[in-house]
């Protein structure tokens, strides 16, 4: 897979039932060298038993035109009854305008199935729903948007799908012969708006799930394997977005959180005894195993974890610290701090990330007038990944309640304020992004109550080494426009928009980056034109024809940043506005 694109290279592989004995291979891939004009489904022969592929073997099966990068190939899957189960999306741009996935003659937003061994190069199963007519005879199931992975169920045959959505929700679907899942009428249980709302026919999800909470379903399957009490027959699925790990009962249809893992979810897959594996972004294979039953892994209250005194003083240990840009979270006023383990350093990236040593712990306190309303951890556990856990704090203010991992979206009108789930805290702590966001050179080289910060830093014997030079992030005073601004991006949006990072679109908002090279200026927006003409993601001089501006102003899924805040940072839009207006041309 290509670093910055789902659609480049193989995308799909499948045994054939009889592999031992006919050594066939089948493989579902775009066009070599990173061409995205062809979807093609082939199949190739081994002739020493699984250790090599001749590609002079290669047999094309299927070609499909491509006319975007978005949603093409998805996945491959034998059925229990011997055939192939091909996953095609919607062939974008964003929001399938020409309406594809309810076109029965396209294969586009579709699960097709074929019969491998009955014709050449092959053939179409007689029960098939179009098998005689009134759609592509190729078509079992239609009305996807981009079904990336889907698997049968070991024991009783059903195939389940994720369906990965657009701006709203994500789905998980039991697909059966014929049936019309929806897109692009509607996405989850609403509609669309990009076509009449007529759902008629249509087939429920057995589960959608809200944006933010998981936001780039990857499928999953249904569990049927000893190791995992009380999951049998559950289906588990992953988040590309967060990493994190879900399971829901079929019976039930409730999703919980199984694990955080923070690494980008691709595929999924069983051992022979059923247990699940699967595979992140990196190409790192992950076994899952039992955890703690029955109880939260961390402690219920704030006070318990060590971190802070009950009325909310930091423990001894504790380092606060400041930055130089705030991200925006509805006007609370925030406190920050650190603590590394006892003989334990930070190193200091080239990047100017701060990597912090396993045990590390990264503390946010969050008020609204003179009332603590939420603290926020970020924990390096043992096994070296980061995890995010929230307190909300009692009425009393005597301590705070961890937010328990069943809890998908919480709100509270007074104050009006939005606790994370914590599959959402690894949406914006990425890797690409050092993890701990504001633990970095840029956002630390400032003075703190007269003192220089990483100086400090370095005088008392945190840091391996001395940062490297570098910009600071301007935290006002004489900093022209163009920098402030810039700064902005930097902290609510570079997170996600940089590379390596799952951000849509290949944008790098870095405060570092050229604005010619943030590949924003004058370029046509890959997910939407928001009803605008022209569209650009910055048009020089035109905020109306400014997607980037037109999101951060934007309300309900449409919005960016997408999580963590309820409303609009005034100051921060009026400053992008200023800015946009401000450019005459992209350098």
């Amino acid at each position: 897979m290509n670093s910055s694109n789902e659609a480049v290279g193989l995308l799909a592989i499948a045994l054939h039932p009889a592999f031992e004995s006919t050594g066939e291979l089948f493989v579902s891939y775009t066009g070599f060298g990173g061409t995205l004009a062809t979807s093609r489904v082939a199949r190739v022969l081994t002739r020493d038993g699984g250790g090599t592929f001749d590609p002079a073997s290669e047999t094309l099966l299927l070609e499909v035109n491509q006319v975007s990068s978005e949603h093409v190939n998805t996945d491959l899957r034998f059925g229990p009854d011997g055939m192939l189960y091909i996953g095609f999306g919607d062939g974008g741009p964003q929001g399938d305008p020409t309406g594809r996935a309810q076109d029965t003659y396209s294969h586009k937003g579709k699960i097709l199935r074929i019969d491998v061994d009955g014709g050449s190069p092959f053939a179409i199963p007689r029960d098939n729903p179009f098998a005689d007519g009134g759609g592509a005879p190729e078509v079992w199931a239609l009305g996807l948007r981009n079904p990336w992975r889907f698997s049968f169920d070991r024991e009783t045959g059903e195939l389940w799908a994720g369906d990965v959505g657009g701006d709203r929700a994500e789905e998980i679907d039991r697909i059966v012969a014929g049936g019309n899942y929806g897109w692009n009428v509607r996405e989850g249980t609403r509609c669309s708006g990009h076509v009449p709302c007529r759902t008629g026919g249509l087939i429920e999800p057995l589960v959608a799930i809200p944006h933010p909470i998981v936001s780039s379903v990857t499928f999953g399957l249904a569990y049927r394997g000893s190791a995992l009490t009380g999951l049998t027959g559950h289906l588990i699925y992953g988040d590309f977005a967060s990493g994190g790990i879900w399971e829901l009962d079929p019976a039930e249809g409730h999703p919980r959180m199984l694990n955080n893992h923070g690494h980008p979810v691709v595929s999924f897959a069983e051992d022979a005894a059923g247990e699940p594996l699967l595979v992140d972004y990196r190409g790192s294979l992950w076994r899952l195993v039992p955890g703690p039953t029955g109880v939260e892994d961390v402690p219920s209250l704030l006070s318990a974890t060590g971190c802070f005194q009950r009325g909310g003083q930091p423990a001894p240990g504790l380092i606060s610290y400041d930055v130089n840009v705030e991200f925006w979270s509805d006007g609370g006023t925030k406190r920050r701090w650190f603590a590394i383990p006892d003989g334990t350093k930070i190193r200091v990236e080239d990047s100017g990330h701060f990597s912090l040593p396993i045990g590390s712990v990264v503390a946010k306190e969050f008020s609204v007038g003179r009332a603590r309303v939420e603290t926020r951890l970020l924990v390096r556990h043992q096994d070296g990944d980061w995890a995010g856990y929230t307190y909300r704090w009692d009425a009393n203010q005597s301590d705070a309640t961890l937010v328990p991992s069943t809890v998908t979206r919480l709100v509270t009108t007074s104050p009006r304020w939005y606790f994370p789930h914590r599959g959402e805290c690894l949406r914006c702590h990425q890797s690409a992004a050092g993890h701990t966001l504001g633990l970095e050179r840029a956002q630390l080289d400032r003075r703190v109550n007269h003192v220089d910060q990483l100086a400090m830093f370095d005088r008392i014997g945190l840091l391996e080494a001395a940062p490297p030079a570098g910009r600071a992030l301007p935290a006002g005073g004489a900093a022209t426009l163009d920098e402030r601004a810039r700064a902005w991006l930097h902290a609510n949006c570079a997170y996600c928009h940089r590379p390596g990072a799952t951000g849509q679109g290949e944008m790098d908002l870095r405060f570092t980056t050229p604005l010619a090279e943030m590949n924003v200026c004058n370029v046509v927006p890959r997910f939407g034109d928001l009803g605008h003409v022209g569209a650009m993601r910055i048009a020089p001089g035109d905020l109306d024809r400014s997607i980037l501006f037109r999101r951060i102003r934007a309300s309900g899924f449409a919005r960016m940043p997408p999580l963590g805040t309820l409303g609009h940072d005034p100051k921060g839009l009026a400053l992008i506005g200023d800015w946009i207006r401000s450019l005459k041309s992209c350098r």
